[in-house]
């Protein structure tokens, strides 16, 4: 098992089990009490756990504004693949919309170091804050209620001010792509909107996804596959998954 593979697992027992032993995760890994120690140490500096002695505890109010930040870092060398094949389909002079979703603030970042001058609209103020370190990019942020569960504004108020633009490409992430009922899924049915809203203000349809969410059950249906332009994905799809996906006409990246 690869060190980041190792951080994502730990993350997951602790926010299962609530509190986490060096002792228990050096059986588990079969590897050195100090080096899950130094993982341990490399997590609480991502601000994902607490250390106590001789473990770690789940972070406390994971699921207020530090949450972004627990996204963002989770699986992140996937999506960050992923942010990188996005950036090879947006051009210089592009206007891109980018979701409130920890896989377009990686694409934030890889935008931020690159030297295209573009316009960004986002209803996500993480996006926002990366960005604002390259000023060759110019960022509208599009406001309404703020969700701090996704670090982001959705609902009535967003949607209305959505409709006023139109760019080039939106990429956009989601809870659950299911591949059998070729339907994506949001949490709530104000995210899943806002999301269907962002899409359809844009001449090209970008899905930025890992393919672990293949195999999760969300809420709300809000979007067809088919009606996509395009997949970005961290792997290459298995022949199932990439016969169905060509079938639909989406291009794979």
């Amino acid at each position: 098992m690869r060190a980041n593979e190792r951080l994502d697992e730990i993350v997951k027992i602790l926010n299962k089990q609530g509190r986490v032993h060096v002792k228990a995760l050096s059986e588990m890994f079969q590897v050195t009490e100090d080096l899950i120690r130094k993982d341990l140490k490399k997590l609480e500096e991502k601000d994902l756990i607490d250390r106590i002695y001789g473990g770690a505890e789940r972070k406390k109010k994971k699921f207020d504004a530090s949450n972004v930040n627990y996204r963002m870092n989770i699986h992140r060398d996937h999506k960050m693949l992923i942010a990188e094949k996005a950036l090879s389909i947006i051009e210089n002079g592009d206007s891109i919309f980018l979701d409130a979703s920890s896989t377009c603030a990686m694409i934030a970042e890889v935008l931020v170091k690159s030297h295209k001058e573009l316009t960004v609209i986002t209803n996500m103020l993480e996006i926002v804050r990366i960005l604002e370190a390259n000023n060759d990019i110019r960022c509208i942020l599009v406001g309404g209620l703020y969700n701090r569960r996704i670090g982001g504004f959705v609902g009535i108020e967003t949607i209305d001010l959505i409709k006023d633009y139109h760019v080039n490409k939106a990429f956009i992430s989601c809870m659950s792509v299911r591949l059998d009922d070729q339907t994506l899924y949001s949490s709530t049915k104000d995210i899943g909107l806002t999301k269907t809203t962002i899409l359809n203000q844009s001449s090209l349809k970008v899905l930025v996804t890992e393919t672990r969410k293949f195999d999760y059950h969300g809420t709300v249906k809000f979007y067809n596959l088919s009606d996509l332009d395009c997949l970005i994905c961290e792997r290459p799809l298995s022949p199932q998954e990439e016969n169905l996906i060509n079938e639909l006409g989406l291009n794979i990246i």
